[in-house]
């Protein structure tokens, strides 16, 4: 067999292959479109009545979720939105113990292939948990990948694991503090009281950082504009900034 004719039958694989993907990039265009909603909407809700849950535990394995405060009545309320049909395996799940909340997204990949860089439509999915403020004393976030927002909570312990993605916040004021970046970014305006911070990778910033803290930074960026208390800091590599600070 000649070189030449090598040449031919590579160049005839290749095209083979090129219609084929485009022929597949086609299809899932077609059919997915039917796919979509005419706007986001509620996929799933549940209501939590039990009146003595104070402990909200969030493991986010790649969904968005935004917690937001619930002030219309005493009730927990979560929501699943999407723009796009869903199947039932892949819908948010919950759970209740004793005083604990559970709520997880599924392990399916609900989060669906959208080719919107082909589309006019884009893919939308998040869970939304709406719980009265003064109700939660206890919350847990375990966010492998995916992004999660929060408002204000004054609480007993707060507790956050983030693999990956990111978490934004505004103000956290809790008694016992926990919190474990192992890549990703946090972003938090305000967070105040006693505990541990650290940072294996990735980026931590906060505006006001106020508390008894034990920091530990093995790679990463940390950031606080403004940072009151007392700290054991332990640096190994990467970067640490205090814009201002009072030790005491």
């Amino acid at each position: 067999m000649t070189s030449k004719t090598n040449k031919k039958i590579i160049v005839s694989l290749l095209i083979i292959m090129i219609c084929a993907v485009s022929s597949l990039l086609v299809y899932n265009i077609l059919s997915d479109y039917g796919n979509y909603y005419e706007q986001t909407t509620i996929v799933k809700e549940e209501i939590i009545e039990e009146e003595n849950i104070n402990d909200l535990n969030v493991r986010g394995l790649k969904a968005d979720f935004k917690l937001v405060e619930n002030t219309t009545d005493n009730t927990i309320i979560v929501r699943q939105y999407s723009n796009k049909k869903i199947k039932d395996r892949d819908l948010v799940n919950t759970s209740v113990v004793g005083q604990s909340l559970k709520v997880q997204d599924s392990r399916g990949s609900w989060v669906v292939f959208d080719l919107s860089f082909l589309s006019s439509r884009r893919g939308e999915n998040y869970i939304e948990i709406s719980i009265p403020k003064d109700r939660l004393e206890h919350l847990k976030i375990n966010q492998s990948s995916g992004s999660l927002t929060f408002d204000t909570f004054n609480l007993k312990s707060f507790d956050l694991s983030l693999g990956s993605g990111s978490i934004t916040g505004n103000t956290i004021i809790s008694e016992k503090i926990d919190l474990n970046t192992s890549s990703g970014e946090i972003e938090i305006n305000t967070l105040q009281g006693d505990g541990n911070i650290k940072l294996s990778s990735g980026k931590n910033t906060y505006t006001n950082l106020d508390g008894t803290m034990d920091i530990k930074v093995t790679s990463g960026k940390l950031t606080a504009g403004h940072y009151i208390g007392s700290s054991d800091i332990k640096l190994s590599s990467g970067k640490l900034t205090f814009n201002e600070a009072s030790f005491l």
